[in-house]
């Protein structure tokens, strides 16, 4: 049993709409929010609460092969099989791996970070092996991880009855779905429709060439053939990049219920390469639940406060005329994501009865000091420095 904790803070962000509200005491006693009680007078505290973040898309066991590339379009460097990124797969030893991964788990505590969800390749034993570098970090239960079978209605079933052990599995990712054929995905559908738990993670729409091919061969896109081939379980399939959707394909994302897990880093490092931009405000506009990710970790610093510093810069620039809510931004790394793996219940926010997870900020550091727009500054300036402390479900991660 944990004690009741009081922390009274100068600000935070409350409430799944991320609205900002100051001068006041946040209790929180065997994990869970307890209450949000306002004070009629100043805090004498500077610190700042914020929902934890919640990492929509990574890959982590290429944790050990950081920026082994400059140059290099996207296919070279990660498509499977024989992308650079698989090749070294192939080739590094179990306790490498692992090692890199604890570090990496420990890196997005300290950034604020406290659930992500996992690509995790290699079938089974790629499960297995990052299952026991998770045990093996500081915060095991961090990870949602998504298994990605072979090609085999086989493999599929053998994953889903395997999951007893894989205690953080919670369904299957697939790289495109032009790998697979209409049967496979009809698999996954069962699958789904079997294990409510269960979701679907997939790249779709990530190159113009995958746009293509499936166009070429199945007379439509790889978002689309993918959601109608799931039918009434596209609800729960989530959609990452999106780099290369048209208004077809938004329309029919918005009505399946899909979620979509936008990478704006990622995008922007193979740029002008292979991909451009997804339509972010198209889809923001739409209704479509949107949520960020860092990606690779061999390409990306798995940091939520870079993703939010680029994206709200990015759509700024791309969007000169969109006078979007920047709450809209912090909803991407924390209620969003929630949503999309159903834990919005219990988690994504700061309110009563919810899973006190949360980090604070300290507001006297000077990316703060004298702000007239916290969240700006939250969006536009934070970083890992000015975490005073994380907190997961209610016990402190740092320290």
């Amino acid at each position: 049993m944990v004690a009741r904790e009081e922390i009274r803070c100068k600000g935070g962000f409350v409430g799944n709409d991320m609205r900002f509200i100051e001068n006041f005491s946040l209790y929180f006693e065997d994990g869970k929010i307890l209450a949000i009680d306002e004070h009629v007078n100043e805090v004498d505290s500077d610190l700042i609460a914020v929902p934890a973040f919640i990492n929509g898309h990574v890959h982590v066991a290429d944790s050990f092969m950081k920026d082994i590339t400059f140059h290099g379009d996207l296919a070279s460097i990660v498509a499977p099989p024989d992308g650079l990124k698989h090749q070294m797969l192939s080739k590094v030893s179990r306790k490498v791996m692992q090692l890199e991964i604890v570090k990496t788990l420990e890196s997005m505590v300290r950034s604020g970070t406290i659930l992500f969800i996992d690509f995790r390749e290699g079938g089974l034993d790629g499960c297995m092996k990052a299952l026991q570098a998770f045990h093996s970090a500081r915060h095991p239960s961090m990870a949602v991880m998504l298994g990605r079978p072979g090609k085999r209605i086989g493999a599929i079933r053998a994953m889903i009855a395997a999951a007893p052990q894989l205690e953080c599995f919670r369904g299957f990712n697939i790289s495109s779905p032009n790998g697979w054929n209409d049967q496979l995905l009809e698999e996954f559908r069962s699958a789904l429709k079997q294990n409510p738990r269960l979701i679907l993670g997939t790249h779709v729409a990530e190159t113009r060439k995958n746009v293509v091919k499936s166009k070429d061969r199945y007379k439509m896109s790889d978002a689309s053939r993918l959601l109608s081939v799931l039918k009434d379980q596209a609800t729960r399939a989530h959609l990452v990049h999106c780099n290369f959707l048209d208004g077809g394909d938004i329309d029919l994302i918005r009505r399946a219920g899909s979620s979509v897990i936008l990478c704006p880093r990622v995008a922007s490092l193979f740029g002008n390469i292979d991909v451009e931009h997804p339509p972010y405000m198209e889809l923001v506009e739409s209704g479509i639940t949107c949520c960020l990710g860092t990606d690779n970790v061999m390409l990306n610093v798995p940091d939520m406060f870079h993703e939010l510093n680029f994206t709200t810069r990015l759509f700024k620039m791309l969007y000169p005329g969109w006078e979007f809510p920047p709450s809209l931004i912090l909803q991407m790394a924390t209620i969003n994501p929630a949503r999309l793996i159903g834990i919005d219940r219990c988690a994504g926010s700061l309110e009563k009865g919810k899973d006190a997870s949360f980090f604070l900020l300290d507001g006297s550091h000077h990316r703060f000091s004298n702000t007239r727009n916290v969240l700006a500054s939250l969006l536009l300036r934070a970083g890992n420095a000015d975490i005073h402390q994380v907190y997961m479900h209610g016990r402190r991660g740092l320290g």
